[in-house]
């Protein structure tokens, strides 16, 4: 009986296709059959047929022979099938305005003991391509974006893979302040315990430092200055790669001055001439700060002509054209009589400053 027995080897790393190579020996004969059966009632009778898988690993292979004296033999290997080329992008973890570095990690090259002969580089948000192992790209703006590489093996087999990743916000560490009293109040922006910061260094710009380690910074606390000025405070985060951010906030005040100021014409004249003259035309208090306020008209009998309580921005918002039920009021004297409280709550104390918030404003015609 002949001896059966046969090779298999890979076509290439483009498919799961095997080269199969008879070795059978016939003893004073030759041999003129073949049955290979390659599984799935997959058969051939070539004398060194080829056949694709349809996935890769471990195959069982028989092939029998017939000499020509009708004479049979017959052998069953293993053969194994290796994956195809294949391979994974990868990146290290970087942080804002830093360069991108992506690679192929060499231990996820398909088939094992493959590499890749020529690498082609492409970047979702540009043309630019990048012919190297290596490729570096550094992203201003954040986002999504994708990038891709089209790779050869050293067999001639082509793939292409993509990933798809995410630049991160600049790591910028805003807070707000309450000042104008020695215990600032310092208040840290709400997504800040959300970016995985581990170090906050506090520079309060009086000498005193204080570093946090740790993952969860309060959202509010106070300092307190022992002398008064202005201060510039920083703040400086790191988080666990290892970015920085920094902010800082200028003019700290331990004490604040607020400007309390209200102020009524004594005169105006009603309809002379237009634009230039338009403060000159109309009654209009002016003020600053102002958080509550009336003012009043009034002739001199008793009778209320006007009054206003609005106020825009701090400062009072409407004005009076000397103008009573539709007829303009005679020329002469009026009573004013005006309420001011401002936003420190402080209460308006009159142009004298003697508790007496009325006047006389004259009408000129």
């Amino acid at each position: 009986s002949p001896d059966a027995d046969f090779e298999a080897s890979q076509v290439s790393h483009c498919e799961y296709k095997m080269q199969f190579e008879d070795f059978s020996i016939a003893y004073n004969a030759y041999i003129n059959s073949w049955l290979w059966e390659f599984g799935d009632n997959n058969q051939s009778m070539g004398t060194n047929p080829t056949f694709e898988f349809s996935t890769h690993g471990d195959k069982s292979v028989a092939l029998t022979v017939r000499d020509n004296r009708g004479c049979l033999g017959s052998i069953e290997k293993t053969i194994t099938v290796k994956p195809t080329f294949d391979f994974d992008i990868s990146y290290d973890p970087f942080c804002f305005g830093q360069e991108t570095v992506f690679y192929v990690p060499i231990e996820s090259i398909e088939p094992d003991g493959n590499h890749i002969a020529d690498y082609i580089w492409t970047f979702s948000h540009t043309s630019d391509k990048i012919f190297a192992p290596v490729a570096g790209h550094t992203y201003e703006t954040p986002g999504i974006y994708v990038v891709s590489l089209n790779a050869t093996d050293a067999t001639g087999c082509n793939k292409t893979q993509s990933i798809q990743f995410a630049v991160p916000e600049p790591l910028e560490p805003l807070f707000t302040v309450i000042d104008c009293d020695a215990n600032v109040l310092f208040r840290i922006a709400p997504d800040l315990n959300d970016r995985s910061i581990e170090t906050w260094i506090w520079d309060f710009g009086d000498g005193i430092v204080d570093t946090l380690e740790t993952n969860s910074h309060p959202a509010e606390f106070y300092h307190e200055y022992s002398q008064h000025g202005v201060y510039n405070a920083s703040l400086t985060v790191i988080d666990t790669l290892g970015c920085e951010g920094y902010y800082i906030l200028n003019e700290i005040r331990t004490v604040c001055i607020e400007e309390l100021i209200f102020l009524v014409p004594n005169a105006f004249a009603p309809g002379d001439g237009e634009g230039d003259n338009e403060e000159w035309r109309f009654f209009k208090p002016k003020g600053t700060n102002i958080k509550e306020y009336r003012i009043q008209i009034y002739d001199l009998w008793g009778n209320m002509l006007w009054e206003s309580t609005e106020v825009l921005d701090g400062e009072p918002a409407e004005y009076w054209d000397g103008v009573y039920r539709n007829q303009p009021v005679p020329q002469g004297s009026y009573v004013w009589k005006a309420f001011v409280k401002f936003n420190n709550g402080k209460i308006w104390q009159g142009p004298k400053g003697d508790g007496n918030a009325a006047g006389i404003v004259t009408i000129i015609r």
